[in-house]
């Protein structure tokens, strides 16, 4: 049974996701305020978050930041009354998988949550190299010289992807597509998005693990080869 962590402060609105989420066979733990909520995040068992944007003393963007800062890879669907595309962009780079803007059928809901629960099904270990570095793609780790660095989830999925097609340059609609969704890649596309995810890989893991091929968008050398 999957288990489901809710932080949403509107008691009716809460009320009535569980009760539509029981029904649906998940186990469902909740929080009616931000800091309560971070502290089940931290240390429950869970398969996936469901986070409204605005709660009491501890917003949804900040709890975000901060489990996916504690290495916390757990799949975050955010939950919010501000569904323009400014507001979409800032929760998907503070951390948050997928975006729901409310009102909302409970439907759809379950989809979000299916897609993601999905997507996050562990897959077999592979492990791609070269000199000081080392990806594995089943466990979601990076090392370089024998020590861990620490990718948000985003950044190890933009990683992923270009590993698994190394060699042919990947533009950017494709690298939306496959991270983000086909949904969220048009809304994300004219933003610098991808631009700021790259920068922030390669100050971790090195400028040369990823080229930019001009006029078309990004790569990952045919050097890595898999061990």
């Amino acid at each position: 049974m999957y288990t489901i962590l809710l932080i949403e402060d509107n008691p009716r609105l809460s009320k009535n996701i569980i009760e539509f989420l029981e029904l649906e066979h998940f186990r469902v733990y909740s929080a009616r305020d931000g800091e309560t909520g971070l502290q089940k995040a931290q240390d429950l068992e869970i398969s996936l978050l469901i986070l409204d944007r605005n709660l009491p003393i501890m917003n949804g963007l900040e709890i975000c930041k901060q489990l996916r800062y504690a290495g916390i890879a757990t799949p975050i669907l955010m939950l919010t009354a501000q569904s323009d595309v400014e507001n979409k962009i800032e929760g998907l780079n503070a951390g948050a998988d997928d975006y729901l803007g409310k009102p909302f059928h409970f439907e759809e809901l379950l989809a979000r949550i299916r897609a993601l629960l999905r997507r996050n099904i562990p897959q077999k270990s592979e492990v791609f190299g070269v000199g000081d570095m080392e990806v594995n793609i089943g466990t979601h780790t990076v090392k370089r010289f024998g020590k861990m660095i620490s990718l948000a989830p985003k950044e190890f999925s933009i990683v992923e992807f270009l590993l698994r097609h190394r060699g042919r340059p990947k533009n950017r609609m494709e690298i939306l597509e496959a991270v983000w969704g086909i949904g969220e890649a048009d809304l994300l596309f004219d933003s610098d998005t991808i631009e700021v995810h790259i920068s922030a890989i390669r100050r971790k893991i090195g400028k040369d693990k990823i080229e930019t091929v001009r006029g078309i968008g990004y790569k990952i050398p045919e050097f890595f080869i898999e061990i």
